[in-house]
């Protein structure tokens, strides 16, 4: 059995910010409510696979940050999906994947190697799962500081 790794659908909760530009998700009426004037400049997407919350905005097209390299750029959003077996070494790099993303170190915004597109997501920690996955794929997260420590220390 293979359990499906979507990052982004996996690690996003219900009453957090939206997990791509990391603001609220909606505004306030005062009393917990969405504020039907903030779903209209930017409305609020639920997800039907996970039910989980982001601005619309955010998945049809992001923009980096402050602190990245290509702040204001636009760049097309993509998905990608790991499966790994249901098993303890499967359930470990899920969980290292998990904290990867939290941290901001699945992928970075740059120029493709392979299709010589400008400003598109290069995956840093990548998901293509083969023979030898585990270990590439554990050396990889070292390499960003996401350990088997790392998540002992939350």
């Amino acid at each position: 059995m293979k359990l499906e790794i979507n990052i982004l659908m996996e690690i996003v909760h219900k009453n957090l910010p939206c997990s791509i530009c990391l603001n609220d998700l909606v505004g306030s009426a005062g009393n917990g409510e969405e504020d039907p004037a903030s779903l209209e400049t930017d409305p609020v997407v639920r997800m039907k696979m996970c039910t989980h919350e982001f601005h619309k905005s955010c998945i049809e097209t992001c923009f980096e940050t402050k602190k990245d390299a290509h702040y204001g750029v636009p760049f097309s959003g993509t998905t990608r999906t790991a499966y790994v077996p249901n098993d303890e070494g499967g359930r470990h790099v899920l969980n290292l994947l998990r904290k990867a993303f939290e941290h901001r170190h699945i992928f970075t915004i740059g120029d493709s190697i392979t299709t010589g597109v400008h400003n598109v997501p290069v995956w840093v920690i990548h998901h293509k799962t083969n023979p030898g996955y585990y270990e590439r794929v554990i050396e990889e997260l070292g390499t960003v500081g996401i350990t088997r420590e790392t998540l002992n220390l939350t």
